[in-house]
């Protein structure tokens, strides 16, 4: 059984942007990354572990593409214990259920940001193992598989927020929210889909908003955390509307 299954690239946007070396960074970032798509940020390992044999590099080299792949939204870049590591976006190469990462988990993915996972529709298993032991590492592996499944509705969510702040805080943030419609009764597809409807009209609504008033869109941090997209669509109106009830900023 093959380790990995690499995908094709070549017609991703995304990848389009970066120039050849960023392109080809990438490329050996996919077949270096351990299994949840996690690798060294240092540039200098980055250069010596993905480049052993090219001469003429240097790190500034190196940082330069890495900064050109998150700005493309193909990693995430996080710190552990004062070191930098990044992570693939939407890795899902991972073949084997039991592996374990070789590098620290990023912010965004740890159990204090990431809520217990509850039964689901589709092809999620509705009771996931719990407890210590083999079961504990199945919940583990339960929620790496599920958070790998949403990457792409978070970053899709995410992006269409008006006022964006601490990404990864912002991504756990959508992640505890969508489980929290799941725990009251919704379908995974069903909380995603009202989750990122709200966003849509929060961002549509602050659009009209006067200039002077663009200070009291609420971070997007924020805005998740304290459930601003259960607040009804109304109350971010501005302008003539009497009936329209002033949206007050919770902090």
């Amino acid at each position: 059984m093959p380790n990995r299954i690499l995908r094709d690239y070549t017609d991703s946007v995304p990848v389009n942007q970066l120039d050849w070396l960023g392109e080809c960074l990438f490329v050996r970032l996919i077949q270096k990354a351990d299994d949840y798509g996690r690798f060294h940020g240092n540039p200098t390992l980055v250069k010596s572990l993905l480049f052993p044999l090219k001469d003429g590099l240097r790190d500034s080299d190196i940082s330069a593409r890495l900064t050109a792949c998150e700005e493309a939204g193909l990693i995430r870049a996080y710190e552990s214990n004062g070191k930098p590591f990044i992570e693939i976006v939407n890795f899902g190469q991972r073949l084997k259920s039991n592996t374990r990462s070789k590098f620290p988990a990023p912010p965004w993915s740890q159990s204090d940001t990431f809520p217990d996972c509850p039964g689901t529709s589709g092809n999620i298993p509705d009771n996931p193992a719990r407890g210590e032991g083999e079961g504990g590492d199945d919940k583990e592996r339960e929620k790496a598989r599920m958070r790998d499944m949403l990457l792409p509705a978070v970053e899709r969510i995410k992006g269409k927020h008006p006022r964006l702040s601490e990404p990864p805080l912002t991504e756990a943030a959508i992640m505890k929210a969508i489980f929290g419609k799941i725990e009251k009764g919704a379908s995974l597809e069903e909380a995603v889909s009202r989750i990122e409807q709200a966003t849509e009209q929060y961002a549509a609504a602050t659009a009209q908003w006067p200039e002077n008033e663009h200070r009291f869109i609420v971070s997007s941090r924020k805005w998740f955390e304290n459930g601003g997209y259960d607040e009804p669509p109304k109350s971010w109106l501005r302008g003539d509307d009497k009936n329209a009830k002033r949206y007050v900023p919770r902090h």
